[in-house]
């Protein structure tokens, strides 16, 4: 009964180490990583000392720098193509746009493929993408509107498909523009007065 019950406690103290917990952790930090649990790093045979290319590459961003989080290294990785399939990570994990944090809900929940993997793809890499111009709603600056540039002639967050006034960049105030009634007025009053001054000499 002794031995028993000290293996159970010894399986059980191993399954809840900080290297085990370590793994599990990275879950949340990566869109829809529940998805795929942690085959969205490692192989899908169960060893985690087996890394596939997106896990290598996590892994790496991780270990750059002391100060490295897990967001920042998703945000190195969102716009990479790990598994080289033609699609970006961002793309496979419904991250798109790359503005996923630690926890959050990603910008697509539906179509996820492993990044990692090169026979995984998404069925919707650009989604969600209301105006088809493959560029998701999320970072779309006219997600109503076809404008897969994204032109913003006035750089006011709104692109030139769905802006009013395009190349209005606001008030540029300059000598010639701000002459008006006004400025045409004191302009009228100082030639009274000058002819006045030359009269009474």
């Amino acid at each position: 009964m002794y031995l028993p019950s000290r293996r159970v406690v010894t399986v059980f103290a191993l399954a809840f180490s900080s290297g085990a917990l370590a793994h599990n952790s990275y879950v949340a930090d990566v869109p829809n990583g529940g998805d795929f649990s942690c085959t969205t790093c490692h192989g899908p045979d169960g060893n985690y000392s087996d890394f596939n290319q997106f896990g290598d590459d996590f892994k790496t961003e991780m270990n750059r720098s002391d100060d490295s989080t897990p967001a920042r290294s998703w945000q190195a990785l969102f716009d990479e193509d790990s598994d080289g399939d033609g699609q970006t990570n961002g793309q496979e994990l419904g991250d798109p746009c790359g503005l996923f944090s630690s926890g959050s809900t990603a910008a697509r929940t539906t179509d996820v493929s492993r990044p990692g993997e090169l026979t995984s793809t998404s069925a919707d890499p650009f989604g969600p993408d209301g105006d088809a111009d493959e560029i998701c709603d999320w970072c779309d600056n006219c997600p109503d509107d076809v404008n897969s540039l994204q032109q913003d002639t006035d750089a006011d967050g709104f692109g030139d498909a769905c802006d009013a006034a395009p190349t209005d960049p606001g008030c540029t105030c300059s000598g010639s523009s701000s002459s008006g009634p006004l400025a045409g007025a004191l302009l009228s009053l100082a030639l009274v007065g000058l002819v006045a001054v030359r009269r009474r000499r």
